[in-house]
């Protein structure tokens, strides 16, 4: 992760990023379980009682002039390992609001409970709203997901011992995604998460609140994904791309792009009011396969996103695949956007993320024959502050 904000330009980059599914699965339904609320105990089968610190960090990744973004949250709870998934939750009573820009590399505590010890497997909440401070004025986002609970599965577990304090992070990974025009902005806030834990001898303040830095903490920099992009073939009737996980944690890799280096009127910056109309969208399915999605709206890209999602283990790697016309440019709403084909010999940026991570790269679109010119990968950038083309 980097110590810059992830924050990225707006155009080209928007479809770069757009939607990122968490290290696990986004669920319905508002939590409605039974309660522990700070200081209290709840029931596991284990006997004695320990201490359970969540804390919270973000990278969130937004539109360039994106100064905060504001969620609500609520219904923190931790599900006891092994116990089914509408059972074996325990809130711990954590709600309250939190600016995201405020925690990059930084860690808040923000809840502190006394649980009975035993073992858990996940972490959840609620995210109600979503407010975001773009060039100085706030605007309320959409949430993708209709009833926004977000259940975070913890890596490897949190064991919970007899008069010893644990501490499990949420990092939040969240996109940001800026439709329309920039004077006239929507935005969407698609969730996103992984959870893991604290080492014993790592363990920072836990009054609720409080906050420290992790940029520099070896069990913080081993639970950041890495990836690169091993390949990547363009042509008008096709897209292919494989990527490499050269990291230690698993991925998810649910959205890839093709953003298109020219504008419908021929110049080299685009100049539409809308990233939409230079890009086309690609969900990914757990079966490698591609979908484009061909209107930018809260229902379609929940939709799309219902079952979309493919998990790469570390040190593995895969190709996604999508054989039938791509078109560049969208439908936002109901106005239609220009739209262009992928010509044979331009230049396109193919972009895909998972977490907070950003690979990307420069390539040259091939014909529809074995004649015409072949596909070229010219440059491959695979952090989260990979340059991209400006839209302004």
């Amino acid at each position: 992760m980097s110590s810059r904000n992830s924050v990225f330009a707006s155009g080209a980059i928007a479809a770069a990023i757009a939607v990122v599914l968490i290290v696990g699965v986004v669920t319905t339904g508002i939590l409605n379980t039974k309660s522990t609320a700070t200081g209290e105990t709840s029931s596991t089968s284990s006997s004695g009682s320990g201490v359970l610190a969540v804390l919270l960090t973000d990278p969130p990744t937004v539109p360039n002039g994106t100064s905060a973004v504001f969620i609500d949250y609520s219904a923190l709870a931790v599900h006891v390992s092994g116990a089914a998934n509408d059972s074996g939750w325990h809130v711990l009573n954590g709600q309250g609001e939190i600016n995201l820009m405020s925690i990059i590399n930084v860690t808040q505590t923000i809840a502190t409970a006394n649980i009975q010890s035993g073992d858990f497997d996940e972490l959840a909440f609620n995210v109600t709203s979503a407010t975001v401070t773009f060039l100085g004025a706030n605007y309320s986002a959409y949430l993708v997901y209709e009833d926004h609970r977000l259940v975070v599965p913890i890596v490897g577990g949190i064991t919970i011992a007899n008069g010893q304090t644990s501490a499990a992070v949420i990092d939040l990974t969240p996109t940001v995604l800026l439709l329309g025009d920039p004077s006239d902005p929507v935005f969407a806030f698609i969730p996103a998460a992984r959870g893991y834990t604290i080492p014993a001898q790592s363990i920072p303040s836990t009054q609720v609140g409080q906050t420290g830095s992790v940029a520099n903490e070896t069990w913080f920099k081993n639970n950041q994904p890495a990836f690169e992009i091993m390949g990547a073939t363009l042509t008008p009737n096709s897209l292919s791309i494989t990527v490499a996980n050269i990291g230690n944690v698993s991925l998810v890799f649910t959205l890839t792009a093709v953003t298109s280096l020219s504008s419908l009127a021929g110049g080299l910056k685009p100049t539409l009011p809308s990233v939409a109309s230079i890009s086309e969208y690609f969900v990914i399915y757990p079966n490698t396969s591609m979908i484009p999605i061909t209107k930018v709206d809260e229902r379609s890209i929940t939709r799309a996103l219902a079952s979309a999602g493919y998990e790469l283990p570390p040190a593995a790697s895969v190709t996604f695949k999508y054989s039938d016309p791509i078109t560049i440019g969208i439908v936002q709403g109901v106005t239609k956007q220009p739209v262009q084909s992928v010509v044979p010999g331009q230049r396109y940026v193919i972009s895909i993320t998972s977490s907070d991570k950003l690979a990307q790269t420069l390539v040259m679109a091939g014909g529809l024959s074995p004649a015409a010119p072949a596909t070229q990968t010219t440059t491959t950038q695979t952090t989260s502050d990979a340059p991209v083309p400006s839209n302004t």
